[in-house]
């Protein structure tokens, strides 16, 4: 699912009318990078860095732009600074262009409206990349996140635009797994699930392929019918009402779901299902720098036990992070933007260990 919405991010991105602003501030961040007397005067005047455009992260180019929105301000008042004026990279037709949008408030208003369109997405695909379970959410949340666009874009003919990108990638990456998931989710239980035919058949095509057993499935749908009027004590206690806002789908079942052990069982099943394969390609990422033609020496054992030091210290670096940005997963800070670089470090260093305790390294 995460790469479901990434890759909407991405077509969003590279519509004729959202691509060249993007491109201009792209354009900007790279000329500022790759002047050092530019970059050393934005420095002073800011505590935030400009981020790269990378293809390799989520909203690469949406999470770069929300930077240079944020760092306006600086911006602004670094192009059109007499400091700037004096220094040659002022007088290129390239920093004459910077200079002009610069002062275009037009060009900032669109910068900005590009990203309030895109906000939903880019927080629906922070809540799916993550390691909570949330798969119940992914169907009402998309549905949702189209609705909202009606709002963000004004004009009709962008709007049906956009919305045929985000319905044609969910129905590629749709599965009948999403709307049991959703039918289950303890926060929707008021929602009728029952009555929309898609969510109501993607229910049936799950309990079938999961329970070949037709008098268990029928036992199942009982519980089922209960669980959705609130007929048993475990799902209509006050503890239980409160805690379905409140807590994991899959934790709110292990709590509140044994008057119906069977659905329990199979709600905890789809609900604990995972929206992102994103960590574990980090993990073998990560395994393919620990591991490789001049370490073939490593056992099994210790390169696991490098994998699960190096993903651990990673993990603790992203908790850091500030809640509430969706951007903010995928950026670096200023303070911070060296992550990538200390773990090229901290595989430099691995290799030096190796290197020089080869008599202690574990058969291969």
């Amino acid at each position: 699912m995460a790469h479901c919405l990434n890759n909407i991010l991405k077509d969003i991105g590279n519509l004729d009318w959202i691509s060249p602003p993007i491109n201009e501030a792209n354009s900007l961040v790279s000329s500022i990078n790759n002047h050092t007397r530019v970059k050393n005067e934005f420095s002073k005047r800011s505590t935030l860095a400009l981020l790269k455009y990378s293809d390799t992260r989520f909203a690469y180019n949406l999470t770069m732009l929300h930077r240079v929105v944020k760092c306006s301000g600086v911006l602004q008042g670094l192009l059109l600074s007499d400091e700037f004026a004096r220094m040659s990279e002022a007088s290129t037709s390239t920093g004459k262009h910077f200079r002009r949008l610069a002062d275009d408030a037009t060009w900032w208003e669109n910068i900005s409206h590009i990203l309030d369109i895109v906000h939903p997405l880019v927080h629906l695909l922070k809540v799916v990349d993550s390691m909570e379970p949330c798969i119940g959410k992914v169907y009402e949340a998309m549905d949702r996140t189209i609705e909202s666009l009606k709002t963000l874009v004004k004009d009709n003919d962008r709007y049906e635009e956009i919305a045929a990108i985000c319905v044609n990638k969910w129905n590629s990456y749709y599965s009948p797994l999403h709307a049991a998931a959703y039918m289950l989710d303890p926060e929707f239980q008021d929602k009728k699930q029952y009555a929309d035919p898609e969510v109501a058949n993607g229910w049936r095509v799950t309990l079938e392929r999961l329970v070949p057993d037709s008098a268990k499935r029928r036992l199942i749908r009982d519980q089922v019918s209960k669980y959705r009027i609130g007929k048993d004590a475990s799902y209509a206690c006050a503890d239980a009402q409160e805690d379905r806002l409140r807590v994991g789908a899959s934790m709110w079942r292990e709590d509140f779901g044994f008057d119906g052990p069977d659905l329990q069982q199979l709600a905890i099943r789809i609900l604990s299902q995972a929206c992102t394969t994103s960590f574990l390609e980090k993990l073998w990422s990560v395994y393919g720098h620990v591991s490789y033609k001049k370490r073939n020496r490593l056992g099994v054992q210790r390169a696991s036990d490098l994998v699960f030091v190096s993903a651990n210290l990673r993990m603790l670096r992203r908790t850091r992070c500030v809640e509430g940005d969706p951007f903010r997963e995928w950026e670096v800070e200023q303070g911070s933007d060296q992550v990538a670089h200390e773990e090229h470090e901290e595989v430099e260093a691995t290799d030096c260990v190796t290197e020089n305790d080869t008599t202690h390294l574990d058969s291969p």
